[in-house]
């Protein structure tokens, strides 16, 4: 079956045609953009972004499909593609879940369901501020999708505290991140 004819022909030896497995695949990056109301709450956001499209070039230099996946205000969703109409479309996609985070304000439903592919590895990068997001994450988890997440540090966005109750906020606060990682 995997006898090349016409090169068998012209060389007059038979020649067997090699097959190597597909090496691409489906990469999914889900962007928590759920605001939390606070001050570093753009700056977190920004540091997603900028990671999200660092490894979204990463993948799509080594031929992976990316897909992206905006959890919070409305879900924006972008099926997995390769090439340089997808890394367009995954920028302006990007682009347009900043806009869209800064319009959204305190108004933000829960995350709607998105068609992750079976076999798609999710990379979610979020500051773990929202259960939402930890609780979709859990769901595609529960369906058999390989979820990694990165948790986008905010702790030194915050100012200093100004009390002991603000310093003791701040470690229950620290303590409840732990506990959702």
């Amino acid at each position: 079956r995997d006898l090349n004819w016409a090169a068998t022909a012209r060389r007059g030896r038979p020649l067997v045609n090699r097959h190597h497995p597909e090496l691409s695949g489906d990469v999914v990056i889900a962007l928590d953009v759920f605001e939390d109301g606070s001050a570093g709450a753009t700056e977190a956001m920004a540091r997603a972004a900028r990671a999200a499209w660092a490894l979204a070039s990463v993948h799509l230099r080594a031929n992976d499909r990316v897909g992206l996946a905006g959890l919070g205000g409305s879900t924006r969703w972008l099926a997995p593609a390769n090439g340089r109409r997808a890394k367009y479309q995954l920028l302006e996609t990007l682009l347009r879940i900043g806009g869209d985070a800064a319009d959204w304000g305190a108004r933000a439903p829960g995350p709607e369901r998105t068609a992750v592919p079976a076999a798609a590895l999710v990379v979610a990068l979020t500051p773990l501020h929202d259960e939402r997001t930890v609780a979709t994450l859990q769901g595609w988890q529960a369906r058999g999708r390989s979820v990694a997440v990165v948790a986008v540090d905010t702790l030194d966005l915050l100012d200093e505290p100004a009390s002991g109750g603000e310093a003791l906020a701040r470690r229950l606060w620290s303590v409840e991140l732990q506990r959702r990682r």
